[in-house]
C-alpha cells in the first residue's frame, strides 16, 4: 500500500499535524483517523460529546504556501472527485456534515472548510478531467477531479485560538 512508504509515512505525519491544530482551536472536538493499513472512503470522523458530528477528507500538499494557494491556484482545492462522492455518501448516511481539511506543510496551516450537509454542497465545486499525480509516490492518471473553492474558509495555525468553527 501507499501508505506503507516513505512518501505515505510522511502524509500520516502530516495529518497527524492537522488533527494537532485542529484539536488545539476546539479541544472538545475528536478527530478519529480511519484505519491507515487499508483504503478509506473518508480520512476521519470528527466526534463531540460523544456523537459523530462530521465526516472528514484530509489533504497534505507540500509544494505550496497559503499565499501561492490562494494566488497561483485562486485557493482552488483539487481532489478526486470520486473520493468527494464516497465521503458524500457517508455523510448522507450518517446524517452529518463532510468537511474538507487542507493541510499546507510549507505554512503550516490548516484550511477547514465544510463542503456538504444536508443533501446540498455549499462550496462552489468544479468538476473537470484533468491529468494529475496517481498516488502519494508519484505517476500520472488522467481521472475526474473536483476543484473546490477555498477562497475565505477558516485558516488556523496551531497558536491561533481565536477563530471559530461551524
Amino acid at each position: 500500500m501507499d501508505v506503507l512508504t516513505p512518501a505515505g509515512i510522511k502524509t500520516l505525519e502530516d495529518e497527524e499535524r492537522a488533527k494537532q491544530i485542529f484539536e488545539c482551536h476546539y479541544p472538545s472536538f475528536k478527530y478519529i483517523h480511519t484505519p491507515k493499513d487499508q483504503p478509506s472512503d473518508i480520512d476521519a470522523i470528527l466526534i463531540d460529546q460523544n456523537r459523530v458530528r462530521g465526516v472528514i477528507e484530509t489533504k497534505c500538499r507540500y509544494d505550496v504556501t497559503l499565499e501561492e494557494f490562494n494566488t497561483k491556484y485562486k485557493a482552488s482545492w483539487l481532489i478526486t472527485f470520486d473520493k468527494v462522492l464516497k465521503a458524500k455518501a457517508l455523510a448522507d448516511g450518517l446524517r452529518v456534515p463532510l468537511y474538507g481539511f487542507l493541510y499546507l506543510k510549507q505554512s503550516d496551516v490548516l484550511m477547514v472548510t465544510k463542503i456538504y450537509s444536508d443533501g446540498a454542497f455549499l462550496r462552489k465545486i468544479f468538476i473537470d478531467n484533468t491529468l494529475t499525480q496517481k498516488t502519494v509516490n508519484g505517476g500520472q492518471i488522467v481521472r475526474t477531479n473536483a476543484y473546490i473553492d477555498m477562497a475565505g474558509v477558516n485558516v488556523y495555525k496551531f497558536q491561533d485560538k481565536n477563530r471559530g468553527f461551524q
